[in-house]
């Protein structure tokens, strides 16, 4: 039993009747699409009609060796997980969805270097995560990475932690995919781009890649304000000349020009505690 153009509309039709669950045969997966949206891989399913009898309440329930797929071009959505649950409105938009059972979702925006024609794409990968479509916001927990890449402003941000709360831009404008970020730790980050420098005796402009590596008990990053604070028995590496080789404060915060590459740094510590290493071309 499959179904490849199954509607939800019907089925919330007769959710408003009651309940409905179907179970599909063992070694077989369903599949349905409404609009723009698509839940593939499921082996049951269930509807029941909201409070008021307004919108309903959905689950799916991925079937063996098969892992469960939702698609959704108006939000650029794509998830994998174990389970689906969530909630549609009346007029059958997803208002929110909980994903469990180990959750890949990939997040497609156009890049926030408004020349280029590159897309930018954040994938976050954890044990459960919970999407508020409204807001644009997904709470990840469990063994959190998030990989940000934005090849058009040649910038990448690979980051870990036990815990995010995200917020990512509405589908279709030409900002960071990524608006904010709050991991809590142990915190692991990656940050990777190109800075300009002037070429050797005063020649020509150029790009240099940088690397930024760090790791934290908290995190926020703030792509809208182009800023990222590091927060709690910081220490930050790098090969950038603008910053110092090594650091171990309490508190740093990287302030990001709009093509990616660091502006400046500013930092705090505690007597005892701080560190600074500065090589050859660094600046403390």
């Amino acid at each position: 039993m499959r179904s490849n153009n199954g509607r939800f509309a019907p089925w919330i039709v007769l959710a408003s009747l009651g309940l409905i669950c179907v179970a599909i045969a063992d070694g077989q997966e369903g599949s349905i699409q409404e609009g723009d949206a698509k839940v593939s891989g499921f082996q049951a399913f269930s509807i029941t009609k909201g409070p008021n009898g307004v919108g309903s309440h959905f689950v799916f329930v991925h079937a063996p060796g098969i892992r469960l797929k939702l698609h959704s071009d108006k939000k650029s959505l794509d998830a994998t997980s174990d389970r689906a649950e969530g909630d549609v409105s009346g007029q059958n938009l997803l208002i929110e969805m909980t994903l469990s059972g180990g959750v890949h979702m990939k997040m497609v925006r156009p890049s926030s270097e408004k020349s280029s024609t590159e897309t930018q794409t954040v994938t976050v990968d954890g044990s459960s995560a919970h999407y508020t479509a409204a807001s644009n916001k997904i709470h990840v927990e469990g063994s959190v990475t998030i990989h940000d890449d934005d090849p058009g402003a040649n910038r990448t941000l690979v980051t870990k932690g036990s815990s995010a709360d995200l917020v990512m831009s509405p589908q279709g404008t030409k900002s960071e995919a990524l608006r904010t970020g709050e991991l809590y730790g142990p915190v692991t980050s990656d940050i990777t781009g190109l800075r300009t420098v002037a070429g050797e005796g005063g020649g020509q402009v150029k790009k240099a890649p940088f690397h930024i590596h760090s790791t934290s008990a908290h995190a926020l990053f703030n792509y809208v304000e182009r800023t990222i604070t590091l927060l709690g028995h910081v220490n930050v590496t790098s090969d950038d000349p603008t910053l110092p080789s090594e650091s171990n404060i309490s508190k740093e915060t990287i302030y990001l020009n709009p093509d990616g590459s660091i502006d400046r740094v500013e930092g705090g510590g505690e007597p005892g505690i701080t560190t600074i290493s500065v090589e050859s071309g660094g600046n403390p």
